[in-house]
């Protein structure tokens, strides 16, 4: 054990324990809560995009469908698949068919 001494808890790429604690525990800090279909996600602060959403559920949303954000009191917003939203703790998003066929009469 000559040259591992040094090396105790430390990663192959030079990282240290800790400092992978800390980053994960820096990553569960800057998670901020949306809403999608009802469904509560904690998603990195920063932005989110169209596509980005479309992959929190699992199954995906698929193309068929847009997505849109609840704007409370105002008109909805629907959101483009390469579109960065800047989030905002507890803010709402909805998926739509992209197509509706009305019925006959």
């Amino acid at each position: 054990m000559s040259g591992c001494a040094g090396l105790m808890g430390t990663s192959l790429n030079g990282e240290n324990n800790n400092a992978r604690t800390e980053r994960k525990h820096m990553s569960k800090d800057n998670e901020i809560p949306i809403i999608l279909d009802h469904k509560e996600y904690k998603v990195p602060a920063g932005t989110i995009t169209g596509d980005q959403l479309r992959a929190l559920p699992k199954p995906s949303i698929g193309p068929d469908f847009d997505i849109w954000e609840d704007v409370p009191g105002g008109d909805d917003f629907k959101i483009a698949d390469t579109q960065p939203v800047p989030i905002k703790p507890g803010m709402h998003f909805y998926s739509a068919p992209r197509t509706i066929n009305p019925g006959r009469a």
